[in-house]
């Protein structure tokens, strides 16, 4: 049931190349363990068995996030349907991500350069400078 999914989503990809693909399934699941053998080693898709209990979604989308190599991760299951240009819609994210980064790091430097002024501008008015060369102009 889930090799059909995985199909829907690589041909919604933009860059279906890019995709890796890591199915995990759970130990005692006879028809998954059937279908992974039918799956060729050079095939994209790997396949790890979840062995130990409790058996749930969590546990295996967490070995799945383990083996994965991608920055990246979408969980899927054999009831998810896949969006168009799934892909970039991960990307974009991505980038959204290290975008706030960015601007949070960059509002903590523009704190740091307000307080130095500050402390800059208490120095000088404690010497009688700031006065002084406020006069001059």
């Amino acid at each position: 049931m889930i090799v059909p999914v995985i199909e829907d989503w690589i041909k919604k990809a933009r860059q279906p190349n890019d995709v890796e693909i890591v199915v995990t399934t759970d130990g005692p699941d006879q028809k998954c363990k059937t279908l992974m053998e039918q799956i060729p080693p050079t095939s994209r898709i790997k396949w790890h068995v979840q062995p130990d209990p409790p058996f749930n979604c969590n546990r295996g989308w967490n070995l799945a996030a383990a083996k994965a190599t991608g920055k990246v991760l979408i969980a899927i299951s054999d009831d998810f349907l896949a969006p168009q240009r799934v892909d970039v819609g991960a990307a974009v994210a991505e980038l959204g991500q290290h975008l706030l980064g960015m601007l949070a790091q960059l509002g903590r430097r523009c704190e740091r350069i307000v307080r130095r002024r500050k402390r800059l501008r208490r120095r000088l008015e404690g010497c009688g400078l700031r006065r002084r060369l406020h006069n001059r102009r």
